[in-house]
């Protein structure tokens, strides 16, 4: 997608025809605002973990998101409260001995109260790209979205 714009591109996940897809934009106040328009599915919260869902009341879901090693929620996990962030993964250590560090590994996200981002670079720099992932929305595959291990830095907005 890049090979056609120099500008940066906002993705989330959004429903077309009942199917999840990924929706791209060269800017990233129109993202927000189609992110958001997500319906709510009063279902979603007993579908399967690996299934893309958005919660009817996000409110009623914990305030912090959990990032995973691994699609389908499995492997190392990394939880981040609300208004909290890392913005530089590679400094953040993972795995056996904490010997492996966090730096484009995170395959997959939990559901999650508030507004939570992925940047491609460190110090939320979304200048070469931004994973937007709606409020009450899960994630347990970026891959297909383009963003499996992709990530160095991650915001929980937290509002």
């Amino acid at each position: 997608m890049n090979a056609e714009t120099t500008a940066p591109l906002f993705m989330t996940r959004l429903v077309h025809d009942s199917s999840v897809a990924l929706g791209a934009f060269t800017d990233r106040e129109a993202m927000l605002s189609e992110a958001r328009r997500l319906p709510a599915d009063s279902q979603s919260a007993t579908r399967p973990r690996s299934e893309h869902a958005c919660a009817s009341n996000p409110d009623s879901l914990e305030d912090i998101v959990r990032f995973w090693e691994d699609a389908g929620e499995q492997g190392d996990i990394r939880s981040v409260g609300p208004r909290l962030g890392y913005k530089d993964l590679s400094g953040l250590h993972r795995g056996f001995l904490s010997t492996q560090n966090w730096n484009n590994i995170i395959s997959s996200l939990s559901w999650c109260r508030f507004d939570v981002s992925l940047f491609e670079l460190t110090d939320f720099n979304a200048s070469e790209g931004e994973f937007f992932a709606p409020k009450g929305c899960n994630t347990p595959d970026l891959t297909p979205f383009g963003w499996n291990d992709r990530a160095s830095s991650i915001a929980n907005w937290g509002t």
